[in-house]
Order: structure tokens, then C-alpha cells, then sequence
């Protein structure tokens, strides 16, 4: 059975299995209110009613988000379809965002999300610090496909936006708190104060801790564990009927042990295959540890695991944004200011390859923090005209940001010299074209002179200029078109010493110039591009919508971080389609698909590699690729107690061009080019479909006692790890299952809540890093996720 096939029957048995379950009574009298609520999205930069959009968009609501249990960025996967959001499996402080099957591994300075995240408006523009909790939101919107008109920051799959919430005029106070398996505590609380007719605040914090779930052999302790608070705060200010100013600040501060994953040795057993496969392998023969190394990764699982390295994973991120609204004569003047500021310093990549002792084998470590500071303006005007009939916003955009991130990669670090006994081609004589008398001369060098301390810095400019707008041909046919133009400036410095920051005698820059001080090297380029869109929409009647489009979207090119700082180019995708909206049945029932085709020119894609003869994560060019597929969003209330959601994504592509170039070193140490065609390759790394189905009932107890009970389930396909879709890194097809339970007690202030998720502890691990390379020669770290995970939440609202 194909794909396609599979997708049908797993959503039309989950749809039948959810209302054969459910004792539908009759249509609801006419004097239930049971009709599901209008929401109101900023898709186009316009307050919308979602159904009016002719886009695909996800909108989730506060009550959506806390009965699926959403507790930080990475949880809206299971409620998006063709939505993956994972923790960086080197760093679970950084976000890796797919949608539609394109995102970004890569999170060095010089390299940019393909999925944008906006946070209040303001886009994040590094992954790290991106997995952040979703604390007093008021609503999420995904919109899906490239969205390089009115979001121009490197949107060719699209955007997740959360929208917090903001003062209000009246007072509002809510203290939570919780505890649950694992060692899970948490609390929160929100503070809304009116100061007065036209001042407001609004405060919401929230703490989490949880225990770890891996245990690390080499010292004792728990990993991949939980400390992370969360503050936002708003300030509203309303001088007049046509003015309206918003400050809004935000503090998180995380401090936690690093990812620990499950390592699967994939490479030589012996010394022959050793000296066959050469690299890493070899070395480690020559230095008589390659059993030692074997064993210590065979010997990891799951929830057991040996890392020797310092257990520090911290981030601090500060951001702050003004927001500024002004109406003058029909015209609105919107400006937004953002800043943001990020600390990080993640000391290990948790690849489980160290021994219970002092040796390690292959690491990257981290000597100092992280740093980002980024500043944006967006200025837009607004309006209407022709009674109506156009809608326009015509607005310019300016983001820079300053990144740096420093590394150390130690190689076989406290691997003595061997005894002849123990290793006796250490000391046999190497052949003259390696340039020493021993191999064992040759392993000390390449242990020195790997252990490099890298520096990578990145000053990135971007500026952009657009126009869009909408008119009503007809009643029922409306026509959107828009156009932006974007520029960007990228400027990468890469410094590198040996450990202790001694000089590299053999580093050179690219393009063959002597190194600065410190080993510093200099790469810049400028990068520019149009993206037009053209959407048209029919409304057959005031609840059935047609629409179809096209759109393209740009991602700026960069620079790889390795020693050679190979550049990329820009990445474009030229997206059609086609979908409907409806509401159904008094609007008791909601309906909404969506069919794309997205061609992809030069996209950006990190493939395993060989540079030097050693297998080497680079970020390269797919020449040409082609995506499509479908998604469908369901509603239905049947009764003003029940309430049933289903979603459902599919997709498939192809590449029609992918050549991938490696580099050999031939006896003399002399290049040698081989190139590859990936082009056969599956072309989806994450996964080719994903349904999302949940059933909610509302059981009104007597006395003012209410009791809702909310079910949901997640099913996705298979994930490769790596994007040329290694089978070593292959996740299988995997459900969850999540439910929330809560108690409203007669004051209608206090609730008590009883949740899980992966309530059937479904062992599955959604990031690897795979080092087998194209010949299966190292090897993977698979980060899994957590397990079963339950617990108690009492919440409660003072005043009225």
C-alpha cells in the first residue's frame, strides 16, 4: 500500500472510530449555542476572520493549546499538519523547524532558519533560545507555504507566529500550580492591572523543572532534565480614540544538563577494516582504543549513556518590542521596533563516545557563551479605499544582527600513547608520502592539531521594501497582489588555533591567504531578490470560499562554518496553490484543505560529506526539487458538549537535479574529486504524512460542577534524520497518545486538571546525528524523546 493509500485509511478509520465511539444525540435545539467561535488571525498583516483568508492557516486558541497540553514550541507539531519542530539533537536549546518538509539543521552565525518564528512580531532570527515555553498565549497562527510578501525573513516554507496576550481594562489575576512523574513541578501566575481609562499592564511568569531521563554513566547524573522560567510583560497605552502604543519585555532564563543520546557504532570492527576505511577509525587503531570506543558506544540504550564532558546547557535570551499604531484619515501608520539579545553556552554535543575515564573520542565543546543581538524596524501604512472595495499595506523593513559562537573539538582527548604490546603498528614505520617516520607520529599530530579552538562571528544586514494589496472585483471575487524586494549582507570572520591558542601551522584561508591573528579568515557576499504573489479567492456563498495562488519565497545565501567557508546561494520556491474553506451546519462544523506544488531552486540542504577523506556535515545546494501534496483541517460540535478536531498532512517530491561533490585525499595528499548524484534520494526528510484527531466532552455534573475530558492522538510517518535519508538515522512511523481531564469547580475560578502525554511511552527519537557518512563508517547518536509523562495542575483566578 502506497503513501497516499495508508494517509486515507489511517484518517478515515481514526474519523470512524472517534463518532462510532461517540453517542451523537439529535441535532442540538436552536436555543444551544453550540456554533464554533470566529477567530480573528493577522495573516495578512490585517485583522481577519480566519475563514476569509485565502491562505492555509493554523490558528490554535489558549483553550486549544492547554487541553492538548502544549507546554513549549516543539509540543505544536503534534496539532499542525506537515508541521516538525524538534530540540537540535546537539542542542536541545535550539530549534530545528520543517514544514512542508524544508527547514534548517544548521545553527552556526552564518546560516539562516528556513522556517521563521515570530514572537509578538518580532522574528527570531537565531534557533537558539527558539524552544522556549508558551506562557499566557492568546493564539498561534501557522501559516503554511512560502510567505515572502508581507514576512520576508527567509520564509520559503513559512511561519509559526505566537500572539501573547495583552492588558486588558479590567482587573485579572491567575496563579497555577503542578506536579507530576519525573520529578515535574511547575507554577505560573498572570497580573492584569488597569491603571487607568488609558494605561494597562499585564505580567505572566511560569517555572518548569523536571528530573532527567538519560543517566549518564560517566558521572552519575541525570541529562536531558528541565529548569526553565519564563517572563513576559506588557504595558498598554491608549492617549487617544486613534492612538495606541504597546511595550511588551520578555526574560528567559534556562539552566539544564545537555542532550544525551544512545550511540550505534556503524563503523570498522577490526584493525584491517580500520586501516581500509582510514579517517577517525584508523587513528583510533593506531592509538589501540578503537575497541574501547566500540564497546563504550554499544554499551549506551535509551535511558543509559556516558558523556565525561562538562554538563552545563544554558541560555538567557532578553527581548523587548514597541509597538506603535496611529490612524490618520483612514490611514494607519503601524511601527514596530524589536530587539533581542541571546546568551548560550551549550558545553556538550552529547554523541555518548567518551569513555567512563578521562577519554574521549570525537566532541565539540563550547569554552565560552554563545552571543546574538539583533535589531529590526518595520514601518507600515495601511488602508482602504473605494468604498471599501481595496485593501492595502504598503511598509519597508531593516533587521541586523551580531553572532558569535565558539567551539572546541578535541580529538581522542586523554588518549595516551600506547605500549608496543598494546598497539604495535604505533610504532611501524609510516610510508613517506605522510610525512613523519611513524603512524604513531602521525596520530599525535592529528590529535594536536584537530583540537582546534573556532571562533565563528557573523554580522547579517537585510532590508526590504513591499506592497500588497486586495481588491473586490465582485461581491464574491477578490483579487490579492503583492510584491517585495529584499537585499541582504552577510559578513563571516572564522577564527581558529590550536588548544590553548596556539597558532595552526597548516590553516590557510580561502583562496589560498595567510591567516590574521588568531587565525582569523573573512568571507563576505550580498544576496537580493523579488517575490511577487498573486492569490484569488471566490466566496460562493458567506461560508463556502475558494482560492487559489502563487507566491515565491527567498532565503538569503551564506557561508559553511568548516575551514573552508564554502559559500551557498540563495534558496527560491515558487509555490501553487489551490484550497477551500467552509463552515458547514450552522457552523457546527468546519472544513478546510489545501493542495500545493512548491518547485525548489538551490535549496539548502545539510548532507553528510566527505572533505578531506573525513566525513563532514555541509550545507550545500539541491540544484532542483519539486514538492506537493495535502492538508485538511477539520472542526465539528456536534453538541454544545462535544467537540471534535481532526487534521491530516501528506506530501511527496522528487529531485530532478542533486549532484554532491566529496573530496578524497590520495596517497600523496593530493585531492581527489568524486562526485555523487542524490538525485534518487527521497526528497522528504521529515515525515510524509502526519494526522492529528482529538475528541473533547464537557459533562455538566450538577451543583455548578463541570467536567471536560479531552483525548488526542498523533500519528506520523517515517523520519530520516539525516537529508540525504541515511537508513541508519531512519525513525519509523510512531502515535501519541495525549488527554487532559479538568475539573471546574461551582466558582467558576478554580480547576484542577489531571494530563498526560505519550501516555503508551512510545519509544521514539525525533533528532540524530549520524556520522556514519556515504560509506556506514562511524557513527549515530539517537536522541530520544521523553517518556511517559503525567501529573496534577490546580489552577485558580481571583476576583470576579
Amino acid at each position: 500500500m502506497d503513501n497516499f493509500s495508508t494517509l486515507g485509511v489511517t484518517l478515515a478509520a481514526a474519523i470512524c472510530i472517534l463518532l462510532g465511539a461517540i453517542p451523537v444525540p439529535a441535532m442540538a435545539a436552536d436555543s444551544e449555542i453550540v456554533a464554533i467561535e470566529e477567530v480573528v488571525v493577522t495573516a495578512r498583516r490585517r485583522e481577519e476572520a480566519s475563514q476569509r483568508v485565502p491562505i492555509p492557516v493554523t490558528v490554535l486558541s489558549a483553550s486549544e493549546l492547554e487541553q492538548r497540553n502544549v507546554a513549549d514550541v516543539t509540543d505544536l507539531s503534534r496539532l499542525t499538519p506537515n508541521l516538525d519542530i524538534q530540540r537540535s539533537g546537539s542542542s536541545q536549546n535550539a530549534a530545528q523547524v520543517f514544514l512542508r518538509g524544508v527547514g534548517q539543521t544548521n545553527w552556526a552565525p552564518p546560516q539562516d532558519p528556513k522556517v521563521g518564528i515570530y514572537l509578538d512580531g518580532l522574528y527570531l532570527g537565531r534557533p537558539q533560545g527558539a524552544v522556549f515555553d508558551l506562557v499566557d498565549v492568546e493564539r498561534v497562527e501557522v501559516l503554511r507555504g512560502p510567505q515572502g510578501t508581507l514576512f520576508g525573513r527567509n520564509t520559503t516554507a513559512g511561519l509559526v507566529h505566537i500572539v501573547t496576550k495583552k492588558p486588558v481594562p479590567v482587573f485579572e489575576s491567575r496563579f497555577s500550580g503542578g506536579v507530576g512523574n519525573d520529578g515535574q513541578y511547575s507554577v505560573s501566575g498572570v497580573l492584569n492591572v488597569p491603571f487607568t481609562d488609558t494605561l494597562a499592564a499585564r505580567v505572566a511568569a511560569q517555572g518548569r523543572w523536571a528530573d532527567g531521563y538519560v543517566e549518564n554513566l560517566a558521572t552519575g547524573k541525570d541529562w536531558n532534565d528541565t529548569d526553565r522560567q519564563s517572563v513576559r510583560g506588557h504595558v498598554s497605552w491608549t492617549p487617544a480614540e486613534n492612538v495606541e502604543g504597546l511595550l511588551t519585555v520578555g526574560r528567559d532564563r534556562i539552566r539544564e544538563r545537555p542532550s544525551l543520546g544512545e550511540c550505534t557504532w556503524l563503523g570498522p570492527t577490526t584493525g584491517a577494516e580500520a586501516i581500509q576505511s582510514g579517517g577517525l577509525p584508523f587513528i583510533a587503531h593506531v592509538f589501540g582504543v578503537l575497541d574501547e570506543i566500540r564497546s563504550v558506544c554499544d554499551a549506551t540504550d535509551r535511558f543509559r549513556s556516558s558523556d565525561n564532558d562538562p554538563d552545563d546547557s544554558k541560555v538567557d535570551v532578553w527581548s523587548a518590542t514597541a509597538t506603535f499604531t496611529w490612524e490618520i484619515g483612514g490611514v494607519v501608520l503601524t511601527s514596530i521596533t524589536g530587539w533581542r539579545e541571546v546568551q548560550e553556552l551549550n558545553q556538550s554535543w552529547g554523541w555518548a563516545t567518551d569513555t567512563v575515564g578521562s577519554a574521549g573520542y570525537l566532541e565539540v565543546l563550547a569554552f565560552e557563551d554563545s552571543k546574538q543581538e539583533q535589531w529590526s524596524q518595520e514601518l507600515r501604512l495601511s488602508g482602504d479605499a473605494m468604498d471599501q472595495r481595496l485593501n492595502w499595506v504598503l511598509g519597508g523593513y531593516w533587521f541586523d544582527e551580531d553572532a558569535s559562537m565558539p567551539q572546541v573539538v578535541p580529538i581522542f582527548r586523554g588518549v595516551e600513547p600506547p605500549s608496543p604490546a598494546e598497539s604495535p603498528i604505533f610504532f611501524a614505520p609510516a610510508p613517506p608520502e605522510f610525512g613523519v617516520a611513524t603512524f604513531g607520529e602521525l596520530a599525535l599530530a592529528t590529535q594536536m592539531l584537530g583540537s582546534a579552538e573556532t571562533g565563528f562571528a557573523a554580522d547579517n544586514t537585510s532590508w526590504a521594501a513591499f506592497f500588497e494589496f486586495t481588491y473586490e472585483l465582485t461581491e464574491a471575487l477578490s483579487l490579492t497582489a503583492g510584491i517585495r524586494y529584499t537585499e541582504d549582507e552577510r559578513e563571516f570572520v572564522r577564527t581558529q588555533t590550536l588548544l590553548g591558542g596556539v597558532p595552526n601551522p597548516t590553516l590557510v584561508c580561502p583562496g589560498g591567504e595567510a591567516p590574521g591573528p588568531r587565525g582569523r579568515c573573512e568571507q563576505s557576499r550580498s544576496f537580493d531578490e523579488v517575490t511577487p504573489r498573486v492569490i484569488a479567492s471566490y466566496q460562493l456563498t458567506p461560508e463556502v470560499m475558494f482560492y487559489g495562488g502563487w507566491s515565491k519565497g527567498y532565503s538569503s545565501g551564506g557561508f559553511n562554518s568548516d575551514i573552508r567557508m564554502r559559500a551557498y546561494e540563495p534558496e527560491i520556491s515558487k509555490n501553487w496553490e489551490v484550497g477551500a474553506k467552509s463552515a458547514w451546519l450552522d457552523r457546527r462544523l468546519i472544513a478546510n484543505v489545501t493542495a500545493f506544488h512548491n518547485t525548489y531552486e538551490n535549496q539548502q540542504i545539510t548532507v553528510s560529506r566527505l572533505v578531506g577523506g573525513q566525513p563532514q556535515a555541509d550545507l550545500i545546494n539541491a540544484q532542483e526539487a519539486t514538492l506537493y501534496g495535502v492538508e485538511g483541517e477539520l472542526t465539528f460540535k456536534p453538541t454544545a458538549s462535544w467537540l471534535l478536531t481532526a487534521s491530516v498532512g501528506w506530501m511527496d517530491g522528487e529531485y530532478e537535479e542533486f549532484l554532491v561533490q566529496d573530496t578524497l585525499l590520495g596517497p600523496d595528499f593530493s585531492e581527489v574529486i568524486v562526485t555523487r548524484d542524490l538525485s534518487d534520494t527521497e526528497v522528504i526528510r521529515n515525515s510524509p504524512y502526519t494526522v492529528s484527531i482529538s475528541a473533547a466532552y464537557t459533562a455538566h455534573l450538577g451543583r455548578g460542577h463541570e467536567l471536560n475530558t479531552r483525548v488526542g492522538w498523533y500519528q506520523r510517518g517515517r523520519i530520516y534524520n539525516t537529508l540525504e535519508t541515511l537508513r541508519s538515522s531512519r525513525q519509523e512511523g510512531y502515535g501519541l497518545l495525549d488527554g487532559r481531564i479538568t475539573w471546574y469547580l461551582p466558582n467558576r475560578n478554580t480547576q484542577i486538571s489531571l494530563w498526560g502525554t505519550n501516555l503508551l511511552d512510545k519509544a521514539y527519537f525525533p533528532t540524530a546525528i549520524d556520522l556514519s557518512g556515504p560509506g556506514d563508517t562511524g557513527t549515530v547518536t539517537r536522541y530520544w524523546a521523553e517518556p511517559r509523562r503525567f501529573g496534577l495542575e490546580v489552577s485558580h483566578q481571583f476576583g470576579d
